[in-house]
């Protein structure tokens, strides 16, 4: 069994805490006020976790405290929807007003409800990992098509009456 330091360096090291940028000694510690040389004796068993430090890691990194403690369960602490929602909102509206990801938020928000369906199909799109202006192509297709047969069912409804 893992022990605690051991267990603090398999965290910073998680493809969670990595997904972004690559968290090193000092940009791990600097999320709660340690020095990189403090982190690094912690992982090596040179240093124990401090209660503060302890509770600093779990509040910062959404960490299980019984993982972290004892190495009972989950690593992370599991989110619901709303929560997640909000945790990327907070990350979001962190950043420079000028930057893309609030621009973006502030453009979403002003979309309406056929708007979001273009959104939605290219998101997925983009996951499944097909080019962006190919999706965008077909959305256009598609959105023609759709008025094209909406103008036939208008054509013939007038000219059945």
């Amino acid at each position: 069994m893992s022990t605690i330091n051991e267990r603090v360096k398999m965290l910073r090291k998680s493809d969670e805490l990595n997904k972004k940028e690559k968290m090193t000694l000092e940009r791990f510690g600097a999320r709660f006020g340690v020095g990189r040389s403090s982190i690094s004796d912690i992982e090596n068993g040179r240093r124990d976790v401090t209660e503060q430090m302890f509770l600093s890691i779990c509040r910062e990194f959404d960490v299980n405290p019984e993982w972290l403690r004892d190495g009972v369960g989950e690593m992370f602490v599991a989110k619901n929807r709303n929560e997640e929602i909000e945790d990327f909102f907070n990350r979001v509206l962190g950043d420079d007003p000028d930057e893309f990801r609030p621009r973006l938020i502030a453009a979403l928000a002003r979309l309406d409800d056929s708007e979001w369906d273009r959104v939605a199909a290219f998101a997925q799109a983009i996951v499944a990992g097909k080019d962006p202006e190919q999706v965008e192509r077909e959305l256009m297709h598609a959105e023609l098509d759709r008025q094209l047969d909406l103008e036939k069912e208008e054509s013939e409804a007038s000219s059945a009456s």
